[in-house]
């Protein structure tokens, strides 16, 4: 039964997407805010399908750490950097209906993907060459600086590449040269277990379980960052 769900689900995914896409994509045009709601509403259809036709479930834990996180954003202007762990794209979806369409740091090979690359520009998504690794963290870091004043949230994956349910990869270090030597980011870490009920083919019944851990406000005061990050992360998706 459940690959005959996971089949419904794959055909309604293509269908759904393409229709979205076409028929909403003259407002994508008009504006960045549209454009992100539309998006954002797309992905909450995909997260509630797959509830409906497979029986994946979410459920939150750690909601305060997020109210926290965007209160002191709300407050003093800060720059929320998001960082969960990868596991599949369910983590992709969720967040960016939960956070209202964040800005994600993506790979440029994402923009080739017919109708879904263009929604990546008209959203303002952050588009990286990883091949470029050190102009891909100052794109990132100028952006950081240069819009620190905004109240859109950013996502980045430390892994860099999807880990499969149980596994672990070394984070990069790339996040602690991102948010070196500025006062105004709050790290945000993420845990889930997306990756044990969304495959890339196969979706089983169950509930994700994604927890928001205590946020960080001054990053230079936590030694070893970028290992931190990745203890605390995996220590945290190993429990739930």
């Amino acid at each position: 039964m459940s690959y005959i769900r996971s089949f419904i689900f794959i055909n309604f995914c293509w269908i759904f997407s393409l229709f979205w896409g076409v028929f909403w994509m003259p407002l994508a045009f008009v504006s960045e805010n549209l454009a992100r709601k539309i998006g954002t509403f797309w992905a909450m259809g995909m997260v509630e399908a797959l509830r409906i036709l497979c029986g994946v479930r979410f459920e939150i834990i750690g909601k305060k750490h997020l109210d926290n996180a965007l209160a002191a954003v709300n407050l003093h202007q800060y720059r929320l950097v998001v960082v969960p762990n990868h596991q599949s794209a369910w983590e992709t979806l969720f967040l960016t209906y939960y956070l209202n369409c964040p800005v994600f740091v993506l790979k440029k090979e994402l923009t080739r993907i017919p109708i879904f690359g263009l929604y990546l520009y008209f959203t303002k998504m952050l588009i990286i060459d990883r091949a470029k690794k050190i102009g891909a963290l100052k794109k990132i870091r100028n952006y950081i600086d240069k819009d620190r004043d905004s109240k859109r949230a950013m996502v980045i994956f430390p892994e860099g590449t999807r880990v499969k349910y149980g596994e672990r990869h070394k984070f990069q270090s790339g996040i602690a040269t991102i948010v070196k030597g500025s006062s105004k980011v709050i790290l945000l870490p993420v845990a889930h277990n997306s990756g044990r009920f969304y495959g890339s083919f196969f979706y089983k019944r169950g509930t994700i379980r994604i927890m928001f851990l205590k946020p960080l406000l001054n990053s230079e005061s936590t030694p070893n960052l970028t290992e931190y990050l990745e203890t605390t992360i995996y220590d945290a998706s190993g429990r739930l």
